[in-house]
């Protein structure tokens, strides 16, 4: 799998919003054997005061042969309304007679009529609210991402911003999607850098996931930290890298190098290479390889962090970004951390100990990546 990540921030309307936009492809999401494209939009922190609610978005798509759009799941919100979806190639507004997504795509800068829409909540806050959500594009064949989404232009409309007094329109491209051949293969080695590295490269941070320091945690992964006196109730990317301690503190600190490591597209972040997996477990575990107990010590360290990333994992070998983000949302939603739901069958420790695992796989230099 490829993921691609930018941002959408174009102002087309009264206020101003910023959109993380990540791009998964050259994966089946839908277990029918074919290539899908998996999408995600979420409010990025810097412009979310609490109350925005994302009605919907409208797009182009370079050919809609064989197209369908579903599975789409709001991930950060309260809203009870139904997503929808709309395929109308060249026909998608809300002008007379064309297909009408149910929301605005009129404004400054819009590029309809638009190929596709999908609207995730209502006009009003009746229903509640999303902040983030995703949607899986599918085909007849193997669908080729840069072939469809290259170059297409984006509408986002959103309500309730500024604290509830605006609405927003929000524009972006699609741009320099990576082939498929640029990720890493599996058989290749694992890699991952530790948060002291990615807290210390700014520039390689923000240019390998395409979100800032500044930006949320919560909004990042969804859930609500509780903070102590060292840490924050609502921490940035940075502060959470930088976060010092055990419990929710090296949560936070490991899985947001985590979701970096499998963000990027020149680390490698595959539990399949066990060498690279037995150093990061050595290094997490503050194990001595001299010690006469070290392979006994290592085989164990090794299988309880085993034990846990096969469970985030698919099943591909990989840890993606994705998954990172849905195992975290677990651990806080299990009853032992002292909230409610359905919980995961690992601890917050268990996670960041195979986190930080992963994270102290041999590391990449920082003249090594490319963005």
């Amino acid at each position: 799998m490829t993921t691609y990540t930018t941002t959408f921030n174009e102002q087309l309307g009264s206020s101003f919003e910023s959109y993380t936009v990540t791009i998964e492809y050259c994966e089946d999401f839908t277990g029918d054997g074919l290539d899908d494209i998996r999408i995600t939009i979420t409010q990025t922190a810097d412009t979310n005061s609490g109350t925005e609610d994302i009605i919907g978005v409208a797009f182009d798509l370079n050919d809609l042969t064989g197209l369908t759009i579903g599975d789409i799941q709001v991930l950060s919100g309260n809203s009870t309304f139904v997503p929808v979806a709309f395929l109308d190639q060249d026909n998608v507004s809300d002008n007379p007679g064309a297909t009408d997504p149910g929301f605005s795509t009129t404004g400054g800068g819009s590029d309809e009529p638009y190929d596709a829409a999908i609207k995730v909540s209502e006009v009003g806050s009746g229903e509640g609210i999303v902040q983030s959500f995703s949607f899986v594009i599918s085909g007849t064949t193997d669908l080729d991402a840069e072939a469809l989404l290259e170059g297409t232009d984006w509408w986002i409309r959103t309500q309730s911003t500024d604290g509830g007094s605006e609405s927003a329109k929000t524009g972006g491209f699609i741009l320099d999607l990576p082939p498929c051949g640029d990720e890493p293969p599996n058989g290749d080695p694992g890699n991952g850098n530790t948060p002291g590295f990615w807290k210390n490269h700014q520039t390689i941070f923000e240019g390998e996931t395409g979100a800032l320091f500044t930006d949320s945690y919560e909004a990042l992964f969804g859930v609500d930290v509780l903070g102590s006196k060292k840490l924050s109730d609502n921490p940035t990317l940075l502060e959470a890298l930088s976060a010092k301690g055990g419990g929710e503190a090296a949560l936070l600190r490991s899985s947001t190098a985590a979701w970096a490591n499998a963000t990027s597209d020149d680390t490698n972040f595959v539990i399949t290479d066990v060498d690279s997996l037995e150093e990061g477990v050595t290094e997490a575990y503050g194990l001595d390889p001299l010690s006469l107990t070290y392979a006994a010590d290592l085989a164990a360290a090794l299988a309880e962090v085993l034990a846990v990333l096969t469970q985030v994992d698919d099943g591909d070998g990989t840890i993606t970004a994705q998954e990172v983000i849905d195992a975290v949302g677990l651990v806080f939603a299990d009853p032992s951390n002292g909230d409610t739901g359905d919980g995961a069958d690992y601890t917050m420790e268990q996670l960041s100990k195979a986190f930080d695992a992963m994270n102290n796989m041999p590391s990449l230099e920082a003249d090594e990546f490319v963005f």
